[in-house]
């Protein structure tokens, strides 16, 4: 008991604990994190969501946006893993690029271009 009373008063114990019991969760959000800060901001998950093709009007990921609106700029790793708690290995995929499309920003560049190539083709032709 008293252990547990030390590690409740004490912020980087707490840390240390949460570590160990949700290591898949450090290891996503101290990516996040720069400097070896023990915080992230909201805007920075959101641009390496967005960087992996995940956008806020994804359905599967109303609740996170909906978490991170409401949350605030700064992160701390408790609050993060609350955030991400109902879309975790989604969240956790495109944060690795693990999804089918890993960089989803260069390949949107390739589809526009391609767009562009074939709308001069077929405005030419018409």
């Amino acid at each position: 008991m008293k252990q547990k009373g030390n590690i409740q008063s004490n912020p980087a114990a707490l840390l240390k604990n949460l570590k160990v019991k949700s290591k898949r969760e450090a290891n996503l959000f101290f990516s996040l994190c720069e400097n070896g800060e023990n915080f992230t901001h909201s805007k920075k998950l959101i641009e390496a969501l967005n960087r992996s093709g995940l956008k806020s009007n994804d359905n599967r990921l109303q609740n996170l946006f909906r978490s991170l609106e409401a949350h605030g700029d700064k992160i701390v790793f408790e609050d993060f893993i609350n955030i991400i708690r109902k879309s975790g290995l989604l969240v956790e995929k495109a944060l690795r690029g693990q999804l089918v499309l890993p960089d989803f920003i260069n390949f949107s560049k390739k589809i526009d271009k391609i767009f562009d190539e074939v709308k001069t083709i077929i405005s030419v032709d018409v």
